[in-house]
Formats: structure tokens, sequence, C-alpha cells
């Protein structure tokens, strides 16, 4: 499934995206990429609403997991160590100095004992169902059993 606007959205989060979009006093309009929601880009939020539905309070968002470092986690499931992270072309691949910088946040990350799992637009807008929400069921379930 493709979400490229927000009529592609399946119900409930088609619902709660105009709701958001309407409370900012923004137009709701088909295509609605380039808006921010919330401070979110509308990727961001889009997952966010993802990881609501299915996970509700389960995470932090902008959490700060390496203590001195000013970076900050798209998603955290803090007590399980699952950093997300959402990649959009436009700040993390498009420059070399941002896709540097991602990979330093991996390994600060990594050595603090996370586990970051990255998706980029095209995941999150065709295979949410496919393959975003079940790889984080995955790493959750594993971080759970230990």
């Amino acid at each position: 499934m493709r979400f490229d606007n927000i009529s592609q959205l399946p119900k409930k989060l088609q619902d709660q995206a105009k709701k958001k979009l309407e409370k900012s006093g923004k137009k709701v309009v088909g295509r609605a990429k380039h808006e921010k929601i919330e401070g979110r880009s509308y990727i961001q939020h889009i997952m966010h609403l993802a990881i609501e539905d299915r996970w509700p309070g389960e995470t932090l968002e902008d959490y700060r997991a390496v203590s001195g470092r000013k970076f900050e986690i798209d998603f955290a499931f803090a007590q399980e160590k699952l950093a997300i992270e959402v990649d959009g072309w436009m700040y993390h691949g498009k420059f070399k100095a941002d896709f540097q910088r991602d990979r330093l946040k991996d390994r600060m990350l990594t050595m603090e004992g996370w586990t970051v799992l990255r998706f980029f637009y095209a995941e999150i807008t065709t295979q949410m169902q496919e393959v975003v929400i079940p790889d984080i069921e995955h790493c959750l379930a594993l971080a759970r059993s230990r």
C-alpha cells in the first residue's frame, strides 16, 4: 500500500492525520507530504500514527539516549533499547555530512546497547504492514525475551 496522499492512508490513520492538520489550521488536501504536523514531517507523522496505533504510549519521541550527545532518537522503546529512525532523502541521504552523522549516531547507540532500525520513505509508505511493523515486532520480541 502506498501513502502518497492522505486519502490513501488506512481509514483510522487518515482520520487522525486530517484532525491534526485541521487543528493546526492547515487546509486538508490530497497531497500532504510536505506539511508539518505537530512539528513532525509527514513521514514521521505517518510512523507516529502507526506506532501509536500498534503500541499506544510505549514510545518516547525525540529521545536523547546518549549523555553528552545532542542527537535524538525519532521513536524510542527505551526499556527495550530499540531506536526507530525515519529517514527521508532530504536530511538523511542527500548530503554526505548528514549520512555520516547518522552512521555516527547508530554507532554510538549500538555501543550503548541499543538496536537501531532505520526505515526510509518508500518502506513507510508502501510496506508498513508487510515490513515495518513486523520488523519492529521482531526486535521488540527479542529484546523482551532477554
